[in-house]
C-alpha cells in the first residue's frame, strides 16, 4: 500500500471519510502527525481508527480511562466546535487548572484558575483585553496598587487602607472639566475635604444643612448669598453669632468680645452704637488706651491719654485730674459764632483776633498796660489807678439805631412834674392810668394816681442827666412805663428778626425787688395801638396779662434791681416779623408790697437791631426835641398850660378881605412836621382853650376851633365876633399827633 500523507488539521471525522473511501490503498499509518499519544501499530485502517479513537476518548475526558498527559509536537494544537461548549474540567477536589508556557527558555504559569476559590483567576502578568471587561463581582487590586489607562497606569490608586486618589491635577472650570467629573450627582457619606475651590456654578446654587435642609445659604445672581429665613450664623456656641434679628436688622453678638481685623480698616457707613451705658471703645493691642461713655455725662478718655492729631506735637490731653491742655506746634483755630470762656482767659503770648472778641465777664490787662491796634498799641492806656487815656480822640463808628425816642428822659413838654393837679380851679389827674408824662413816654398803673411823675436829675453820672422818677403815692400797685414804637421806625428790626433792649435802673428803697421789662408786639392795625396794653396786672411775680394783639417777644424776667444805678440787657430777641405792626418797650415794677415814697429811677432805653446791646446813643437834645415834637408840640414853656405875659406869643391878624363876622382867618405853621394830622387847640394867655387875646382892645375871642388841619399846620376863623380888618391878636396852641 502507497503511503499516504494528511494535514495535520485533519479531524477525526475527516480522517474516517477519507480513509473509508480509500481503503484499499491504505498504507501504514504508524508515524502519524498526531503525536506520540495518537501513534499506532495497526496495519489496517479501521484498527488504526479504533486505536485512535480510544486514545482521543481519553484526551477530552471520557469516562474512559484517561491518559495522565497529552503531549503535542511542533505543531499548533487547535480545538474547535461548531456549536455547543468546550469543557474542561478538573473534576477532582479542590484541583486547579494551570495555564503554562514558554517565556525564552523559561517555563512559566500565565494563568491559575484556583479550584479551592471558586475558580479565582491568578494571572501572572498584565492582562490585556480588547472589548468591554464585565465582572459579576468585585475587582480587587493589589494593596496600593492603581487603575489606570495605558497612558497613565496610575490615574487612580487604593492604598492597602481603601484610600482612593485620583492622581490627575487638571483644574476644574465647569461641571465638565477637571480631574474628576460625575455625570449626575454625588453623595458622600462622611466629610469632604476639598484642597481649593468649591464652586457652585449654577446663578441660583444652593447649599443647604441638616437632615431636612433647615438651614440654606442660597446664591441670587449679582447680589450675594441668603442665609435663610432669621437663622443664625453661629460661632463656637450658640451665644455668638451673626443674625438678622428682623428685616433690616443685622445683629452680631458675641458672649464675650467681637474682634474686627482688618489689615487696612473696618468700614462702617452708617451708626456704630454701643448700647451699653458704660461701654468702652478700646484702642491697640493691650487696649491702653480707652474712650469710656458715663451715661448723661459723655466719653471720658483714659487717665492722662492724649487725643493727637497728625503728629504728637498736637494733641488735647486731661494732664492731670483739673487741667486740659490744648496744644499745637504753630496755630490752635477756634471757628464758631460763638466761643463761651466760662473761666479765666490766661493768655501767656500776644493774642491776636481775627474777628469780634465778646465776653461776659471782665477783660483785665497789666497796670499801666495798653490796648490798641497793631498800627497803635497804645490807642487806650489804662494807669494802675485806673485812669484811662485815649492818644486820639474818640470817635463811635457804624451809628446804633436807636427805636426809642428820649431814651434819656431830656424832653419833658407836657411838664417836670406829673400829679394831680389843678388846672383852672378843676382837679385834674394828670397821673392817670395811660396818660403820657415825659415825652413818648405812657404811664401804666393798676388804677389812677398811683405814682407821681418826675423828670429827676438824679442820674448815673455816667452822661446821663436825666431820669424818669416813678414816686409811689398809693402803696402796694403796681405801675410802670411804656413807649410805642412807630412802624417806619420798626422796619429794619421786623426785617432782621433780633432785637436787644437795655436801660439803667435802680431803686429807691429794697422793697422794689422786683422790676421786669419786655418787648411787646402788636398785631392790630398798625400805628393804631391801644395804648393801655396791660388787661389785668395779675398778683407779685406774675407778668400783667396783655390785651388782644398784644404779646410779648421774650419772656419777661425778674431783674432784681439794687438801690445802685446798673445796666441791664435783655438781648437776641426774636420778635415775629410776619404779624406785627408795631413794638412796644415796657418796663414795670412787679411788686405789690411798696410803701409811700418808694422811688423807681429809670434811663437810657435803648432798643436796636442786632443779638447785643451796644452802648447807649446820646442824641444831641435839639434832635431829640424834634423827634418829640412829630408827635406833640406845645407854643408854650414846657409844662406850662398858660401863655404867661413876658412868653412869645403866637401873633396874627384880621384878614383884609374878610372882614365878616364869621369869615376872619388866619393860620399857624408847625415846628415840626407832624406823624399825622394832629388835634390842634388854641388857647388865650390865661389857658383859656379854644380862645384868643385881641391885642387892639384886650378882649377875649372864643369859640375858636383849628380848622384845615394837616400834618403842617392849621388855620382858625372866629365863630362868634368879627375880627376888624387889620386888628391883631396872641395865642398859644398845642399840636398832638401821639400813637
Amino acid at each position: 500500500m502507497a503511503t499516504r500523507n494528511t494535514p495535520t488539521t485533519s479531524t477525526l471525522e475527516e480522517w474516517r471519510v477519507e480513509f473509508n473511501e480509500l481503503a484499499t490503498d491504505v498504507g501504514n499509518v504508524t508515524g502519524s502527525s498526531q503525536g506520540d499519544q495518537l501513534t499506532t501499530s495497526a496495519t489496517d485502517i479501521v484498527g488504526a481508527i479504533n486505536e485512535l479513537e480510544t486514545n482521543f476518548n481519553a484526551f477530552v475526558g471520557s469516562t474512559e480511562t484517561a491518559a495522565d498527559n497529552i503531549t503535542t509536537g511542533d505543531g499548533a494544537v487547535n480545538i474547535t466546535t461548531s456549536s455547543g461548549n468546550i469543557t474542561i474540567d478538573a473534576a477532582a477536589n479542590n484541583t486547579d487548572i494551570i495555564f503554562k508556557g514558554t517565556d525564552a527558555t523559561a517555563d512559566i504559569t500565565m494563568l491559575t484558575l484556583d479550584g479551592s476559590e471558586a475558580g479565582a483567576a491568578t494571572f501572572n502578568s498584565a492582562i490585556t483585553g480588547g472589548g468591554l471587561l464585565t465582572t459579576g463581582g468585585n475587582i480587587v487590586i493589589p494593596d496600593a496598587g492603581n487603575i489606570g489607562s495605558a497612558s497613565d497606569t496610575n490615574a487612580i490608586t487604593i492604598s492597602s487602607g481603601g484610600v482612593v486618589a485620583v492622581t490627575a491635577t487638571t483644574a476644574s472650570s465647569n461641571s465638565t472639566t477637571g480631574a474628576l467629573t460625575v455625570g449626575g450627582g454625588a453623595g458622600v457619606a462622611a466629610d469632604l475635604s476639598v484642597g481649593d475651590d468649591l464652586r457652585l456654578i449654577s446663578d441660583s446654587a444652593v447649599l443647604s444643612f441638616g437632615a431636612d435642609s433647615d438651614t440654606t445659604l442660597t446664591h441670587t445672581d449679582g447680589t450675594g448669598l441668603t442665609l435663610n429665613s432669621t437663622n443664625k450664623l453661629t460661632f463656637g456656641d450658640a451665644a455668638t453669632f451673626i443674625h438678622q434679628s428682623s428685616n433690616g436688622v443685622m445683629t452680631i453678638d458675641g458672649e464675650a468680645t467681637i474682634d474686627l481685623n482688618a489689615s487696612t480698616a473696618v468700614l462702617v457707613s452708617n451708626d456704630l452704637k454701643l448700647n451699653s451705658d458704660s461701654s468702652v471703645l478700646g484702642f491697640g493691642a493691650d487696649n491702653d488706651t480707652t474712650l469710656t461713655h458715663t451715661d448723661g455725662s459723655g466719653l471720658t478718655l483714659n487717665s492722662t491719654n492724649k487725643l493727637m492729631f497728625n503728629d504728637a506735637s498736637q494733641f488735647i490731653q486731661g494732664a492731670s485730674a483739673t487741667v486740659l491742655d490744648i496744644a499745637a506746634t504753630d496755630e490752635i483755630e477756634l471757628n464758631a459764632t460763638l466761643v463761651d470762656a466760662n473761666a479765666n482767659l490766661d493768655v501767656s503770648g500776644t493774642y491776636t483776633g481775627g474777628g469780634l472778641m465778646t465776653t461776659g465777664g471782665n477783660i483785665v490787662i497789666p497796670d499801666a498796660g495798653n490796648i490798641g491796634s497793631a498800627s497803635d498799641t497804645d490807642a487806650i492806656a489804662i494807669a494802675s489807678t485806673g485812669i484811662v487815656t485815649f492818644s486820639q480822640t474818640p470817635v463811635r463808628t457804624g451809628a446804633v439805631n436807636n427805636m426809642i425816642i428820649n431814651g434819656d428822659m431830656v424832653v419833658a413838654q407836657r411838664g417836670i412834674t406829673i400829679t394831680d393837679a389843678i388846672v383852672n380851679n378843676v382837679s385834674v389827674t394828670t397821673n392817670a392810668d395811660d396818660s403820657y408824662t415825659l415825652d413818648r413816654w405812657i404811664l401804666l398803673s393798676d388804677g389812677n394816681d398811683i405814682v407821681d411823675v418826675l423828670q429827676s436829675d438824679t442820674s448815673p453820672n455816667d452822661g446821663s442827666e436825666k431820669t424818669i422818677q416813678l414816686q409811689v403815692e398809693t402803696a402796694d400797685k403796681k405801675f410802670g412805663i411804656v413807649q410805642i414804637i412807630e412802624q417806619i421806625n420798626c422796619h429794619h428790626a421786623l426785617a432782621s428778626g433780633k432785637v436787644s433792649l437795655s436801660f439803667k435802673m435802680k431803686a429807691s428803697d429794697a422793697s422794689i425787688d422786683d422790676v421786669r421789662a419786655a418787648v411787646v408786639s402788636w398785631s392790630g392795625t398798625a400805628d393804631t395801638v391801644t395804648s393801655d396794653i396791660v388787661s389785668a396786672w395779675e398778683a407779685e411775680g406774675t407778668n400783667p396779662t396783655l390785651i388782644t394783639n398784644a404779646t410779648y417777644e421774650n419772656t419777661p424776667a425778674n431783674l432784681s434791681p439794687t438801690t445802685s444805678f446798673a445796666e441791664y440787657k435783655i438781648e437776641n430777641i426774636t420778635v415775629d416779623t410776619s404779624n406785627t405792626g408795631n413794638l412796644l418797650v415796657f418796663i414795670w415794677s412787679g411788686v405789690t408790697d411798696v410803701e409811700a415814697d418808694d422811688s423807681l429811677f429809670i434811663t437810657d432805653v435803648q432798643l436796636e437791631t442786632g443779638v447785643a446791646a451796644n452802648e447807649f446813643v446820646r442824641k444831641p437834645i435839639q434832635q431829640t426835641i424834634l423827634d418829640c415834637e412829630r408827635y406833640y408840640e406845645t407854643s408854650m414853656s414846657w409844662g406850662e398850660d398858660s401863655q404867661t405875659e413876658g412868653q412869645p406869643p403866637s401873633f396874627g391878624t384880621g384878614s383884609a378881605t374878610h372882614a365878616a363876622a364869621t369869615n376872619s382867618l388866619s393860620g399857624k405853621s408847625y415846628r415840626t412836621r407832624k406823624r399825622t394830622t394832629p388835634t390842634a387847640t388854641l388857647y388865650h394867655q390865661d389857658g383859656t382853650a379854644g380862645a384868643v387875646y385881641r391885642i387892639h382892645d384886650g378882649g377875649q375871642i372864643t369859640g375858636i376851633a383849628a380848622q384845615f388841619l394837616n400834618d403842617y399846620g392849621f388855620t382858625f376863623a372866629n365863630k362868634t365876633s368879627a375880627f376888624n380888618q387889620n386888628y391883631g391878636y396872641y395865642y398859644a396852641y398845642i399840636a398832638e399827633a401821639e400813637l
